[in-house]
């Protein structure tokens, strides 16, 4: 199974400042990678980061200097992450290198948007156990893709849908994921016939409230005979 070279289009729904903000010249802190430079404001680094607003509020350095510098990431991570929290939209080619990247990125600054947006939307039958592999705890510590991943990874198992690489994973974890799989198939269906059995005890009810009210019926008709048998004797009585 191969997946397609496809294009993607990154953006975020709750941007952290407006698109035109970054046109704006009142920048007043710059981001440092290798020998490019990113204009920002402190207030958008702040409010998308509490592991940067730590940084800038505390009186360290980078607070009164107005610049960070970051070593362990590509200008181009760094620059899509800036502009996603502008709310800008990106185009780009999907790789799940550069998705790694801007995950690991918006998972080291705590960066929630990015999170939620890069990998965990993305997340297929090709890719999963790859991405399941890098977020394993003793690696990233990325939790929430971790999660995802075995979410993802039992709704297939459960939908029959065929899994890349689906041999190379751990064969105890294959079998508390199937078992878990089955228990939830298993809890499901006992649902479905207890709602089942519930409507068919309430269609039981309903018949014999039914057949009551009915005998009821025919109880009171007889009363009624009785009644006009007595009136009828009553009258011959007179008569004669």
């Amino acid at each position: 199974m191969v997946e397609k070279e496809q294009f993607i289009t990154l953006n975020v729904k709750n941007e952290v400042a407006l698109k035109t903000a970054l046109k704006r010249n009142d920048k007043d802190f710059m981001i440092v990678v290798g020998n490019q430079q990113i204009q920002v404001h402190k207030q958008v680094l702040i409010d998308a980061s509490h592991v940067w607003a730590g940084m800038l509020q505390s009186g360290m350095k980078e607070s009164f200097e107005n610049q960070m510098e970051i070593k362990d990431f590509e200008f181009k991570i760094v620059d899509i992450s800036v502009k996603l929290l502008y709310g800008i939209s990106i185009l780009l080619k999907f790789s799940i290198e550069t998705m790694l990247s801007l995950y690991r990125f918006g998972d080291k600054y705590r960066i929630q948007l990015i999170m939620a947006y890069c990998l965990i939307k993305h997340i297929s039958p090709t890719n999963v156990v790859y991405l399941f592999k890098f977020s394993l705890l003793n690696s990233f510590n990325v939790k929430k893709l971790h999660q995802s991943c075995i979410q993802f990874l039992i709704k297939c198992i459960q939908e029959s849908i065929p899994i890349y690489a689906f041999d190379s994973l751990n064969k105890e974890f294959v079998s508390t994921m199937i078992l878990n799989s089955l228990h939830s198939n298993v809890n499901t269906y006992f649902k479905d016939e207890s709602l089942t059995d519930n409507e068919v005890d309430t269609d039981d009810t309903v018949s014999d409230s039914s057949n009551d009210e009915i005998n009821s019926d025919s109880e009171t008709d007889d009363t009624d005979s009785d009644f006009d048998t007595d009136v009828t004797d009553t009258d011959s009585d007179v008569d004669a």
